[in-house]
């Protein structure tokens, strides 16, 4: 027989949305191994630092704009992801992100292309409803 289950750790993080002058996004690819191994998402962060964690990534920001909570319910995580959609004027070509296999500014039709793990659909939608089309149209 088995034991009792584990309830699900839980953890917060930012989804940073970051929109460049020419309407591009930036998306991140996970890690060839591991949870959702090779998914592209919006760069996940953790709520501590925030504001250098989001410069060391996209230099200076025009504009900010926190978004409802997205959950997101793993087998062994409960995960609640803020989505902060940010404007930069001058970003850099492919930030490096430490946690993520590379990062690239797509277009937004081209994200329905890629392919997404279920939690970056939701924050994809949620992005869409709380800035009213601005930054997928």
């Amino acid at each position: 027989m088995k034991g009792p289950r584990t309830p699900p750790r839980v953890e917060k993080r930012v989804a940073l949305v970051a929109r460049d002058d020419a309407g591009r996004v930036l998306v991140a690819q996970r890690p060839s191994t591991g949870l959702l191994a090779g998914l592209w998402e919006f760069p996940l962060l953790t709520p501590e630092d925030l504001d250098p964690q989001i410069r060391s990534i996209v230099g200076e920001v025009a504009s900010s704009t926190t978004l409802a909570d997205v959950v997101h319910v793993f087998s062994h995580i409960h995960l609640t992801a803020t989505p902060v959609a940010v404007t930069v004027s001058t970003p850099p070509d492919a930030p490096g992100l430490e946690a993520y296999a590379r990062t690239r500014w797509v277009d937004p039709t081209e994200l329905d292309a890629l392919a997404r793990s279920r939690l970056m659909q939701k924050l994809q939608a949620a992005v869409r409803d709380g800035q009213q089309g601005l930054i997928f149209g």
